[in-house]
């Protein structure tokens, strides 16, 4: 009896020091932050202006790794006064790009060191969004955003690149990347998101943007119909919910031009160190006729005087 009674006494004290070795908000809620970015200690409420209430969790560096919008107003207006603004610019939407090995997203990222890279890329990438400022376009929507896992992470730079190649475009950068999460829309339905950046006013003069979606249920990478305003701000329209990447690539108009400028600047160069060959061997030339020029007749060193008979010396 006494030895049940302190199996029991032992079971109950490693049940708590397990709950007391957890982050709180990890305790309490275990939805509060991916496996790879846990929330530590308690997550805040923010009510914004229009009455939403939005928790935010922190990782133990202090930064924001959890976004969750209790429940989205309806903001169908608000998204189409942004989309229709006339600077905005509609993205191409429905591209495919199939995840062959080198895009096909790790279970997990072996090499630690590795890994605390990728997931430093992603928390910066996370930092360009502004995320409690998301809306949707239908009321009643729990939206939760958080960083990328640092196994999609990994794929995501060549999923990118591969991507911009297919739509015609050049070099590809990653700006801003979360993963959303909307568990309570209903199945089928498709949702507009916005996603305003924090550090990007777009430069659709010299670049395309469009945003990259990883279909974890048939992995495979895709672009999402989207709207892109010169704020910086980008709707997209989900029908489901996975890593999303706010990409830019290079215009190919642009890349011709700087590579047109690359080939003028190295035929000016070849053609300026040609003229300075040549006019070193024209001044080399010239320098070595005049100093023919300048150099004197050697004579004798015998004087002469005219009044001397050269017969008698005289």
């Amino acid at each position: 009896m006494k030895r049940k009674k302190f199996y029991s006494m032992l079971a109950l004290g490693m049940a708590m020091t397990l709950v007391a070795g957890m982050p709180v908000s990890a305790a309490v809620s275990p939805d509060t932050g991916s496996t790879d970015f846990p929330v530590v200690g308690d997550t805040d409420t923010v009510v914004k202006d229009d009455n939403q209430e939005v928790v935010v969790g922190k990782d133990e560096d202090g930064t924001t790794v959890y976004i969750k919008v209790e429940e989205s107003v309806d903001s169908n207006s608000t998204i189409e006064e942004i989309v229709n603004k006339e600077d905005s610019v509609t993205t191409q939407g429905g591209q495919k790009v199939e995840a062959s090995e080198e895009l096909k997203v790790p279970e997990a990222v072996e090499d630690k060191e590795q890994e605390a890279t990728l997931k430093a890329e992603s928390k910066e990438q996370f930092k360009n969004i502004n995320a409690d400022e998301i809306k949707a376009d239908k009321a009643g929507l729990q939206i939760t955003v958080t960083p990328v896992a640092a196994a999609v992470q990994s794929v995501a730079k060549a999923a990118a690149a591969k991507m911009a190649e297919q739509l015609g475009s050049g070099n590809a950068n990653l700006l801003a990347s979360a993963d959303i999460s909307i568990p309570n829309l209903p199945k089928g339905e498709s949702v507009r998101v916005t996603i305003p950046m924090n550090n990007e006013k777009p430069d659709t003069s010299k670049y395309n943007y469009y945003v990259l979606h990883y279909d974890q249920v048939n992995g495979v990478w895709e672009t999402l119909p989207a709207t892109v305003t010169a704020e910086g701000i980008v709707v997209a329209t989900f029908n489901s919910f996975s890593p999303v990447f706010v990409v830019k690539a290079e215009k190919q108009d642009n890349v011709d031009n700087n590579n047109n400028n690359n080939n003028n600047d190295n035929n000016n160069n070849d053609n300026n160190n040609s003229s300075s060959s040549g006019s070193s061997s024209s001044s080399s030339s010239s320098s070595s006729t005049d100093n023919a020029k300048a150099t004197p007749v050697q004579v004798a060193n015998t004087p002469v005087n005219p009044a001397v008979s050269p017969k008698t010396g005289e």
